[in-house]
C-alpha cells in the first residue's frame, strides 16, 4: 500500500496522521491492550492491522468512485477485504440518501506552507452556502485524535482555498454489517483540535532540534 509524499518547496514534510501518531499517543494504552489480546490468542497483530488498513483504503476508494461516477479496480485485494469494504460502502450509501448537499471535492491532497505539514482530506461538501469537512472511518471505535486530525485538515483546506469551514462530520462505517454512526463536529470542537495539533507541531520541532545525542 503506497503512501502519499507531501512536500513544501521540494522539501518533504510529515503527514497529519504521522505527526499525531508520533506526538500525541492518547490512544496508546487502548492499542497496547488490543495488541496484547490478539498476541495471547496467537494472532499476528501486524497482519490484522495491515489487513484492516487495506480494507479501509478500498472502502475509501469505493466511496470516492461512487461520488465521481468511476469504477473501482479490485486487483491486489483479498475476497475478505473486498467484502468488508463493500459492507462499509453500503453504510455510506444508506447515510447519504436524501442528502441535499453539494460535494465540492474528494481525496484532496494538500500541504501547509505556513505550518509545514500535509494531508489528504476525504471530502468537502457545501450545504446552505456553508462548507463542511467529512471524514470516513472504518475503525471499530472513534477517539479524540480524530477531531485533532479533522482540525488539521480544516487548516489545510482553508489555507489553500480561502473557504471557511463551518463544521465537520466523522462518519464511522462498519465492516461487519451495513450500518453507520454519524458524529457531528462543531466549530468549537475543531478549534480545540487545532490547538492540540499545534502543540503536536511544537513537540515535533522540539524533538528534531534538541535532545541528548545517544
Amino acid at each position: 500500500m503506497s503512501h502519499t509524499i507531501y512536500k513544501v518547496n521540494d522539501k518533504r514534510v510529515k503527514s497529519v496522521t504521522t505527526i499525531i501518531n508520533a506526538q500525541l499517543g492518547w490512544n496508546k494504552q487502548v492499542l497496547i491492550g488490543w495488541t496484547r489480546k490478539h498476541c495471547l490468542n496467537g494472532d499476528d497483530s501486524m497482519k490484522i492491522l495491515t489487513n484492516a488498513g487495506k480494507t479501509g483504503t478500498l472502502a475509501h476508494k469505493m466511496i470516492e468512485s461512487f461520488i465521481e461516477g468511476k469504477s473501482v479496480i479490485l486487483d491486489n485485494y483479498t475476497p475478505t477485504q473486498i467484502s468488508e469494504a463493500k459492507t462499509a460502502y453500503y453504510g455510506y450509501w444508506d447515510w447519504q440518501q436524501g442528502k441535499k448537499w453539494q460535494i465540492c471535492d474528494t481525496e484532496i491532497k494538500l500541504v501547509s506552507e505556513k505550518y509545514k505539514f500535509g494531508g489528504t482530506v476525504d471530502c468537502i461538501f457545501k450545504e446552505r452556502g456553508k462548507y463542511y469537512i467529512l471524514d470516513f472511518k472504518t475503525s471499530n471505535s472513534c477517539h479524540d485524535e480524530y477531531i485533532v486530525q479533522l482540525a488539521a485538515y480544516r487548516q489545510l483546506y482553508e489555507e489553500n482555498t480561502g473557504n471557511k469551514i463551518t463544521g465537520g462530520i466523522i462518519l464511522k462505517l462498519s465492516k461487519d454489517k451495513k450500518e453507520y454512526k454519524e458524529y457531528k463536529i462543531t466549530k468549537k470542537d475543531l478549534d480545540w483540535g487545532w490547538k492540540v495539533f499545534q502543540n503536536c507541531l511544537n513537540l515535533q520541532d522540539l524533538k528534531t532540534s534538541g535532545g541528548y545525542k545517544w
